[in-house]
């Protein structure tokens, strides 16, 4: 959701009583419009003395709006907690974070150590905002920050428990830049105070033998006085500005080892779970928060898809009573249905752990399998008890009724009637059965075949018995009747014979 201007809205993610907003998710798909980005977005975090132009750097480069400082006001602190926005029409999340060395909060960095933990927990690149007059002054504001950021990143990776540790980008801007000293002394002044920083940081054995590279990147440039200087300035901040566009460029800063593979549908989630340790003070796992957020995000796409199963299915149940049994055309629903599942699943879980992601993509094509099967059994039982009433309707109609209004007909003809209904009531069932069968579901119809064969055999035999007894009473009904028109042949014969030979003496 665009605001003035066409700029992305701000959104105070934790408030200056160090409380997380419960609205992130909201803002992530509503406000900035990521919810389809997956893993296709990055997020900058900038650090800072007060008042030193944080927000008006982020605001120059990134087409923001957050809050900047009102110099006819004085040099107050305008920003508070941690806010974030995005960049316009690019996927960059921007974090403002407040500082600790204005008067607001006096010597109290606690908050100040946890924002830069969730920043680095968090961020693929943090910005140091440092004016060029404090490079040389060690025990300066800007240095003790990043000390302490240093600090607390060594901290994160001792409670890695052997993971591979991700790199975070330090991109150091020097502001005021006069261009006296060359950038490249500024720049090896600098990482002359990191090498001392990193040298006095207590470690344990397994990161004695460590660089300060092992764990970060560093880039340098230096931007003009804004005011004094404001040619040059828009300048150095348009060129600074291709090092976050520029895919092609040697200065591109989103590479591959600064990304914290977090899906962004599950970004709330995770750093929300991860400002919870943070704010109790509790020992750090990046790894095991990864982990709980595949779970948890996998789980919850799966049960979705899994309440949709439920819906269908019940549907399904609804149309067998409605459809006296027979659900009308349930092997192409099923099967689409478990395509469209698998698909949304993939599409929806890809970007988590490869181990969640997998075990339940697995896990869900068994649920699949067993709720279908159980729809495929019923529908087999029912094909059979359909196909039997089929063959007989039909036996009914051509033989028994037929023989009880027409009489007996020619041998053979029951014997005929049968093995055609028995044909026909076998494609039905075979056709219907074949139409349920899933793909790579292993199901099989020949048992339910063989019991309908089994059973159509045995009333196709009661109906040849009973064309064989019909047939035998019809010819013993027969046999006398033609034993009896015998006899009044005869009758009538003899009566004629005794009339002629009367006739014949009364002539003579």
């Amino acid at each position: 959701m665009l605001v003035k201007n066409n700029i992305y809205s701000c959104h105070q993610i934790i408030d200056e009583n160090q409380n997380l907003s419960d609205d992130l998710s909201t803002a992530i798909k509503q406000q900035w419009e990521l919810s389809e980005a997956k893993l296709d977005y990055h997020v900058v975090s900038i650090f800072g003395s007060q008042s030193t132009g944080k927000s008006t750097l982020l605001n120059t480069l990134f087409e923001t709006s957050f809050d900047v400082m009102d110099a006819s006001q004085g040099r107050s602190q305008t920003t508070r907690g941690i806010w974030m926005s995005r960049a316009k029409q690019l996927p960059i999340l921007l974090m403002d974070i407040e500082v600790a060395d204005g008067a607001e909060r006096g010597e109290d960095q606690n908050f100040e150590r946890k924002a830069a933990l969730f920043a680095l927990a968090t961020s693929e690149v943090v910005i140091f905002n440092l004016c060029e007059n404090q490079v040389n002054l060690y025990a300066g504001g800007n240095m003790s920050m990043l000390k302490m950021v240093i600090q607390v990143n060594l901290e994160l990776f001792q409670n890695q428990k052997g993971a591979r540790q991700e790199k975070t980008l330090i991109l150091i801007v020097i502001r005021d830049y006069i261009g006296q000293t060359p950038i490249e002394k500024l720049k090896k002044n600098l990482q002359d105070s990191f090498d001392t920083i990193w040298n006095e940081l207590n470690k344990t054995p397994n990161t004695i033998t460590t660089t300060i590279h092992d764990f970060f990147d560093f880039m340098f440039i230096g931007l003009p006085h804004k005011i004094l200087s404001s040619d040059q300035f828009d300048k150095e901040t348009d060129n600074l500005q291709l090092r976050f566009i520029d895919q092609t460029s040697s200065d591109y800063v989103f590479q591959p080892q600064y990304h914290k593979q977090i899906p962004i549908d599950g970004y709330h989630k995770y750093v929300s779970d991860i400002w919870t340790q943070i704010r109790m003070n509790k020992s750090l796992d990046l790894p095991t928060q990864q982990e709980l957020l595949s779970q948890f995000r996998c789980n919850e796409i799966l049960n979705d898809i899994l309440a949709q199963l439920e819906e269908m299915t019940n549907k399904l149940k609804t149309c067998a009573l409605e459809e006296d049994g027979i659900i009308e055309d349930l092997g192409n629903r099923m099967s689409t249905f478990q395509k469209t599942a698998i698909k949304k699943y993939q599409t929806s879980a890809s970007c988590y752990l490869p181990e969640f992601y997998e075990e339940k993509e697995k896990y869900l094509l068994s649920i699949l399998n067993t709720r279908f099967y159980a729809l495929y059994e019923t529908q087999l039982k029912n094909l059979h008890i359909k196909a039997i009433e089929k063959f007989n309707h039909q036996l009914k109609t051509m033989i028994f009724e037929s023989q009880s209004s027409c009489g007996c007909r020619a041998e053979g003809y029951a014997k005929e009637i049968i093995a055609s209904s028995k044909k026909t009531v076998e494609d039905y069932f075979e056709n219907n059965a074949k139409e349920l069968l899933l793909p790579g579901a292993g199901w099989s119809c020949k048992s339910e075949f063989a019991r309908l064969k089994t059973t159509l055999e045995m009333l196709s035999e009661n109906a040849r018995c009973y064309d064989t007894k019909k047939f035998n009473e019809y010819c013993e009904r027969n046999k006398e009747e033609l034993r009896e028109k015998r006899e009044m042949i005869l009758k009538i014969a003899c009566t004629a014979l005794v009339t002629a030979a009367y006739v014949a003496e009364k002539l003579l």
